[in-house]
């Protein structure tokens, strides 16, 4: 197939008008526009149309009434086929804390559909993020108090075989018991972020110092700046070793302070995550994520029963995605369509370590491309092969 005159966000996420060369499911080359096309190649003519690498979502835990802790290849299945309609051809299965066992079938389940292969309509499975157990109670926001726990190796060691070495991320508190180690002995083997902690600056940056390289949805779940008390925000903001996740749905964190955080870590730190939770796709109401009751009024999801006071609930993950971040940061002129899209796409892989096979528009990749119009409609959605 031949993705023809296309304006092409090319490697260096520049746009540029090219023609796209793709073969089975791979990137073969791309070229000045107007270049000698086969007899037998399928035309695809994109003039005035933008085409970009498919969006990559390294922190999403469900969509459309299904969540990856329920642990059936149906609902892995569903959640797939929903993030591919919004642009998100690669995702993390986010598993959230809950008893060990529960952890341990979500994880044989996500390794088991990844084994099927990737499917036309479904986004792949690149791996698993693991957004817990080893949380503090105070910061835990939507994650289940019954499950906290202070780092365990061996928990660890089981959940990586269910999951066939899938896990490529895991968050913890830095400050929990045990951790620092934890984070020395799995640096080469699984990326380490902080997350739903009250970790102090000394505590961040020895968490830092041994491998620690993310902050889960900066902001959120996480112990406030402060002039005289820095805390983990300000050891992680200034430390350019560190990538910064950030809900951009505007209600999460404020467009001002998403503003500030890009300002400080740059293009190269900066990922966009949805956080999304069974909810999303579907309409107000009450629903269970990670064996909590959530509320969702408005498109904004709440911890607590329905009735309680929204005032007074915590909220828990998003019902967006990355594609509708990617609209909220250019029409707030925070970023350029450019800069949001390196956001969603390369360093997110990076810090996956999936850069190899998808995150960029170049040869030898995964054919993971969307078609958008000026107006950022996403037009068409190809899912490309390993």
């Amino acid at each position: 197939m031949v993705f023809k005159n296309a304006v092409v966000l090319n490697d260096e996420f520049r746009f540029m008008r090219a023609d796209v060369y793709v073969d089975n499911g791979i990137i073969i080359s791309i070229h000045e526009p107007d270049s000698v096309i086969a007899d037998d190649q399928e035309v695809l003519d994109l003039s005035g149309l933008y085409l970009v690498p498919g969006f990559i979502d390294i922190h999403t835990h469900g969509a459309m009434g299904a969540d990856h802790l329920d642990g059936t290849f149906e609902a892995t299945d569903k959640i797939c086929q929903y993030m591919a309609s919004q642009g998100t051809t690669s995702v993390l299965a986010t598993i959230m804390t809950q008893s060990a066992d529960k952890m341990y079938h979500a994880c044989e389940n996500v390794a088991e559909y990844q084994a099927r292969g990737p499917l036309s309509d479904k986004a792949h499975i690149r791996g698993i993020y693991l957004e817990g157990p080893f949380f503090t109670e105070k910061y835990k926001g939507a994650q289940h108090p019954e499950y906290l726990m202070d780092a365990d190796i061996r928990l660890i060691d089981r959940l990586q075989r269910a999951s066939d070495n899938g896990i490529k991320i895991i968050s913890l508190a830095p400050e929990r018991s045990g951790s620092i180690e934890f984070i020395k002995q799995y640096k080469n083997k699984i990326n380490v972020f902080m997350g739903h902690t009250d970790s102090d600056y000394k505590t961040t940056c020895s968490a830092i110092e041994a491998g620690a390289r993310g902050v889960t949805h900066t902001f959120n779940g996480m112990r406030p700046l402060h002039h005289r008390d820095p805390g983990i925000l300000g050891a992680a903001l200034i430390d350019e070793r560190v990538v910064c996740e950030c809900i951009c749905d505007g209600i999460h964190v404020h467009p001002a302070m998403i503003r500030l955080l890009y300002s400080i870590v740059g293009r190269e730190r900066f990922v966009i995550i949805s956080d999304s939770i069974c909810p999303t796709g579907l309409s107000d109401g009450s629903y269970e994520s990670g064996g909590q009751q959530i509320t969702v009024n408005k498109g904004i999801a709440y911890l607590g029963m329905p009735g309680k006071t929204i005032a007074d609930s915590t909220i828990a993950g998003s019902t967006v995605s990355v594609y509708k971040c990617i609209q909220n940061l250019v029409k707030l002129n925070i970023m350029s369509l450019e800069n949001a899209i390196y956001a969603a796409t390369a360093v997110p892989a990076r810090a996956a370590g999936i850069y190899n096979c998808v995150g960029s528009i170049l040869p030898g990749k995964c054919a993971d491309l969307l078609v958008m119009d000026r107006d950022l409609n996403i037009k068409k959605v190809y899912i490309g092969k390993d």
